[in-house]
């Protein structure tokens, strides 16, 4: 069998695997009784390892390849259409699996764009910005899911079973698993620590976890992320020289554009 083939093989099987494990998790769950915090803790930890495992396992994927997330959209397309409820056990799998497939192919065909480790830290920066803004302004996009439009938020995020309940909750945002999956692949095309970058992410996202149970406000995951495996390996906080200047007034432009948006958006959500 051909490495192309078992590297499909492998991705394909971690997302189905993920959804089989939710599968069974959702028949014992209901009759689950356990203190609050374990129930918010163990779905997000369920959720964290079918991202980060599924992005390990995706092969080297060509541009070509994202044609994969059109089919997914068109699935996600299905289930928003029918809206199954929350306690659907076929339309829990269709938007896990097709997220999983989506997320870990744009963020492995972009990880592997990356032309330099320390092109890692501007795309933390990026992602910050992005992040922050999206969550923390009431006009950003996933405060306006949120807020104005939470349905949405079941074909957006991976979803979980929770315990003591027959529902199937979101539990981490597709943005996420592209993210992941792209400091992986960029991980493993620059030859950095693999063990390193997936121990970061992890981390990364368990202290998000914990900041919202502990201050119950919204909190992206994307900082934290981008700042654990920046902090990890030390090559990507190395710009090349080339690089520098073009980062630099490209930093200077970003943060401008993301002061004037907030104050401009502001203004309009100002009642």
């Amino acid at each position: 069998m051909k490495p192309e083939t078992i590297g499909y093989a492998r991705w394909i099987g971690s997302a189905l695997a993920a959804v089989l494990v939710m599968s069974v998790v959702s028949v014992f769950a209901p009759h689950v009784r356990v203190a609050p915090f374990v129930v918010y803790s163990t779905a997000f930890c369920c959720v964290v390892a079918a991202t980060l495992f599924t992005a390990w396992a995706a092969p080297p994927l060509a541009r070509s390849s994202l044609i994969l997330v059109l089919v997914a959209i068109a699935a996600l397309e299905i289930v928003a259409t029918l809206k199954p409820g929350t306690t659907s056990l076929w339309a829990a799998s269709v938007v896990l699996s097709a997220l999983l497939f989506a997320g870990t192919a744009i963020g492995t065909v972009i990880g592997r764009a990356i032309q330099h480790p320390g092109q890692l830290f501007i795309v933390g920066v990026v992602f910050t910005l992005a992040d922050t803004f999206s969550v923390f302004h009431p006009a950003g996009p996933s405060a306006a899911i949120v807020y104005a439009a939470p349905s949405l938020m079941s074909v957006l995020a991976l979803p979980w079973p929770l315990f003591g309940t027959e529902e199937f909750v979101p539990v981490l945002g597709v943005g996420d698993v592209t993210a992941a999956a792209l400091f992986i692949s960029a991980s493993r095309v620059h030859e950095l620590p693999l063990s390193r970058t997936i121990i970061a992410l992890f981390v990364g996202l368990m202290g998000t976890m914990a900041f919202v149970w502990w201050t119950e406000l919204a909190m992206p995951a994307l900082p934290l992320m981008s700042f654990a495996v920046i902090a990890a390996h030390p090559r990507a906080r190395r710009l090349r020289r080339e690089d520098r200047r073009p980062a630099l007034i490209g930093f200077a432009v970003m943060a401008t554009l993301y002061v004037l948006a907030w104050l401009a958006l502001s203004r309009g959500t100002t009642p």
